[in-house]
């Protein structure tokens, strides 16, 4: 598993001297087509075949849209009026960061979202230092991400973190390679 990292300073100017990669090799991001959310403000994504699993940061929705029409197929509301921050799946299960949308308030869980029935209500893990954002899994580990913290933090399948990586700034994003 490689794991990549690029960032740049809030510049528009892309030279190699205002950014930093840490992955040899990687290539350029090739824009293909851009669409339009069929509701405002979205944040999480997660690819999954043909359909596209993306959160709204306004009506506290995750979606299911279809990726070449993108219908919505499918949604679920998070409990408590929480934003959805980040997604992935593991399985046939959907693993959701969810929090306050209050930048005085650090308060997140991971919620499991099992698709076409809807948010666990029995399912809750605290994230450490109530803080979170995005999620991925490394096929055998669930991962989040943290921004000022500026860690990856690896759990087991009892939610239990067993790894830490601190990366020495804010992770924006992050996924695993055919995890």
């Amino acid at each position: 598993t490689v794991v990549c990292a690029v960032w740049h300073t809030a510049s528009s100017d892309f030279s190699s001297d205002r950014r930093s990669v840490f992955c040899r090799g990687m290539k350029p991001i090739v824009e293909l087509q851009r669409r339009t959310t069929p509701f405002p403000k979205p944040q999480a994504l997660f690819v999954d075949g043909h359909t596209l699993w993306v959160s709204s940061r306004t009506t506290k929705h995750l979606y299911a849209l279809e990726r070449d029409s993108f219908a919505v197929t499918w949604e679920t509301s998070v409990p408590d009026g929480m934003t959805p921050w980040g997604v992935t799946k593991v399985e046939r299960d959907l693993f959701t960061v969810c929090g306050t949308d209050a930048s005085e308030v650090d308060d997140r869980v991971i919620r499991r979202v099992v698709p076409r029935y809807g948010v666990d209500p029995d399912f809750r893990w605290a994230c450490p230092e109530g803080m979170g954002s995005h999620l991925s899994h490394t096929g055998a580990a669930l991962v989040l991400s943290q921004w000022y913290p500026k860690k990856l933090i690896f759990f087991d399948a009892a939610g239990v973190p067993v790894r830490t990586i601190d990366v020495g700034h804010g992770v924006v994003g992050h996924c695993f390679a055919q995890g």
